[in-house]
């Protein structure tokens, strides 16, 4: 058996935004909910209003779930195909924004009434919060994923991604974690094509060189200054393990420090 696991955008939002079958209020409405920036006003607004608009909302998804849901578009094609079946469970993966809050709600109660199928919501809180919480989001991401990974391989279950949803940094590094963690399958809806393609994940392992590097220098530590570096001797090494994205200098540019995802990636827990 499998467990899915869905990255959750707001493609019920646009696409509710262009059907004919809400007044045009509805739509321009929706039009601009699925614009909205994380912690802006509309973003608030789709809060305070979210409950007045799900019913509307939740009877287009069901009236026809392909052409509202982009996420569900992908997972009823590989559904029917009969690919990564009999299906357990679903975890749904929302970035912080209230429009995919709403979103997933939705696809939370199509799942459970009209597939009959267990699922769970878990937010990925820094997600979408803007450039200073990335890395602290990335971190939450793999976390979620390795426990989600790990209680299904403690069932003896397989374990499927739908990247289809949410931000396109969150889904490139949700395939770069499925590498590293042993996800057995990753789908999308191709945007020209319109049809699931599925996306190649060979295991990934850091460099060893670069792990141990990063294991020797920031063993016990988070940043290095710049000073620091060049009285050890290496300054070269950190420069490259920059450049790869595994370290980063600090906004002030003083120091180096360790991204906390890929201190989670060495360390293997």
């Amino acid at each position: 058996m499998w467990v899915h696991v869905f990255t959750v955008g707001t493609s019920i939002l646009l696409n509710a935004s262009r059907s004919e079958n809400v007044s045009k209020n509805l739509r321009d409405m929706f039009s601009r909910w699925c614009r909205a920036l994380p912690g802006s006003d509309i973003d608030s607004e789709i809060c305070d209003k979210s409950n007045e608009a799900f019913n509307t909302l939740y009877s287009l998804v069901c009236s026809d779930p392909r052409s509202m849901s982009a996420e569900l578009n992908a997972y009823l094609g590989i559904i029917g195909k009969r690919i990564a079946t009999p299906v357990k469970k679903i975890y749904l993966l929302p970035t912080a924004t209230c429009s995919s809050k709403l979103c997933s709600s939705i696809i939370e109660k199509y799942l459970k009434e009209h597939r009959d199928i267990d699922v769970e919501i878990h937010t990925i809180k820094h997600l979408g919060l803007g450039p200073e919480y990335f890395d602290e989001a990335l971190l939450e991401l793999l976390d979620e994923l390795s426990n989600i990974v790990n209680e299904a391989k403690k069932q003896d279950l397989r374990v499927a991604i739908n990247l289809t949803g949410g931000f396109k940094p969150e889904s490139g590094f949700a395939i770069l974690a499925a590498s590293t963690l042993g996800i057995d399958l990753a789908y999308y809806i191709h945007e020209v094509w319109r049809d699931v393609v599925y996306i190649p994940i060979p295991p990934l392992k850091l460099d060893p060189e670069f792990k141990n590097y990063i294991k020797t220098i920031f063993k016990e530590i988070n940043t290095i200054t710049i000073s620091d570096a060049k009285l050890r001797g290496i300054t070269t090494i950190l420069e490259e393990l920059s450049h790869k994205g595994l370290i980063i200098k600090t906004p002030n540019g003083t120091k180096y420090a360790i991204r906390p995802w890929i201190r989670k990636l060495v360390k293997g827990k």
